[in-house]
């Protein structure tokens, strides 16, 4: 597994998200935990398959806990020891697209 950031314990500090049904009817609360972060897993996820439609779930899977930013506290506590970083993550991934491009010619087929 990898880890990812899902807002502090705080208001402050927690991460916003669009929340319908409240008593002070606002449309935006911060939140934070679990909830919060799963999310942005799935959405890393869907634009890794976005680039490549043909990857299998493991495949994709793979990429996020290879990809991410290494993080000593993280180590012992996740499978990866990484925390998810999209940017970190996409281009990673955008570079493992170039390479198979480039090695695969009809020479080598």
């Amino acid at each position: 597994d990898i880890a990812a950031p899902g807002g502090g314990m705080g208001e402050e500090e927690g991460l916003v998200s669009a929340f319908n049904d409240n008593p002070k009817r606002v449309a935006f609360v911060a939140m934070a935990g679990t909830s919060m972060a799963s999310p942005l897993v799935a959405g890393v996820a869907a634009q890794v398959w976005a680039m490549n439609p043909e990857l299998t779930a493991l495949e994709v899977k793979s990429i996020l806990m290879s990809a991410g930013e290494k993080e000593e506290l993280l180590k012992g506590k996740t499978v990866s020891g990484r925390l998810l970083n999209a940017n970190t993550i996409l281009k990673y991934h955008e570079t493992l697209l170039t390479n198979n491009k480039a090695n695969s010619s009809p020479l080598l087929d």
